[in-house]
């Protein structure tokens, strides 16, 4: 059963999802040679304790064994200027969550596609404060911010997750090679941990190469690949998970040949595990590569008899 849909690079036009699935649809901002289009459909298997609701065009609300869930998508946000868009998006979230039963404070992942990132970031920080100050949020989710092109008038295109499971308990981690995003402004987690439905989810925020001390390392395209590949991999490792538990990840490239590095570093590494790429700019202009990703394990014991 369908939840959600994401779709980037789209050259032309949108791959059309129905109107009660919400999706994204992300275009690519560089030009490639060769047109790429990477689609995601995320749905669950229905079961007899599983319960869906569609209070409007764009959210989905499920049950299952006594957990709620909430997915929230907006393509094209009201208003003529960015920060009006942004704003949109998050009284639109406000709403649609109280609608749901829910509360801000179970909102665990969050993404935002947000065009002319460079100019735009910064506003786009100081909108979500404001509501974060609002909702008197203490705990953040995980979260990716990332340059993108979106169709029609939107400047701006939000994904976002909510469970009332967080209340339960919601791990974080962070790795000794890059310091916590609050340090240097973005309220967001690193990776966070959640537990619903006999599984253990991983969410693992956009990253980047960024330093110690909060600000973008120098090198070439290979450095940073590197950098950031090896701080993915170290929250991978902190949060208890493999490579091989990763079902869903996303890789943000600047250009053809950071694409390339990327590739080659997980085929030289041996990493095998499923990936959407698009390309676009990242929240800083001199950073080049971002990756994030979902990491999933049961927490039921199987008993198997011969």
């Amino acid at each position: 059963m369908p939840l959600c849909g994401v779709v980037f690079g789209t050259p032309k036009g949108r791959a059309q999802f129905p109107d009660d699935i919400p999706a994204i649809y992300t275009g690519s901002q560089n030009p490639r040679r060769e047109l790429l289009t990477s689609i995601e459909i995320r749905g669950i298997a229905p079961g007899s304790n599983v319960v869906l609701h569609h209070p409007s065009s764009g959210i989905v609300r499920f049950s299952s064994a006594g957990v709620n869930r909430f997915v929230f998508a907006l393509s094209t946000p009201a208003g003529s200027t960015f920060v009006e868009q942004a704003t949109d998006v998050f009284e639109r979230l406000t709403e649609s969550i109280a609608a749901a039963h829910l509360e801000p404070r179970h909102i665990t992942r969050t993404w935002y596609f947000i065009r002319n990132i460079d100019q735009n970031y910064a506003d786009f920080n100081t909108v979500r404060d404001i509501y974060f100050n609002k909702w008197q949020l203490r705990r953040f989710p995980a979260s990716t911010g990332i340059g993108a092109v979106p169709f029609d008038n939107a400047m701006i295109n939000a994904l976002v997750e909510a469970t009332d499971a967080a209340d339960l308990g919601q791990a974080t981690f962070d790795t000794d090679l890059q310091c916590p995003p609050v340090s240097y402004g973005p309220r967001f987690v690193r990776a966070n941990e959640i537990h619903f439905n006999g599984t253990r989810t991983v969410n693992i925020s956009g990253i980047s190469s960024i330093g110690l001390e909060g600000q973008s390392l120098t090198g070439t395209p290979s450095d940073l690949v590197d950098h950031t590949m090896a701080s993915f991999l170290d929250l991978l490792s902190r949060s208890g998970m493999s490579v091989s538990d990763i079902v869903t990840s996303y890789v943000y490239f600047k250009d053809e040949q950071v694409h390339a590095i990327f590739e080659e570093y997980i085929r030289k590494n041996e990493l095998n595990f499923p990936h959407l790429v698009n390309q676009v700019d990242v929240c800083r202009p001199d950073l080049v590569f971002e990756i994030e990703a979902r990491a999933m394990r049961s927490t039921v014991e199987c008993e198997i008899s011969s």
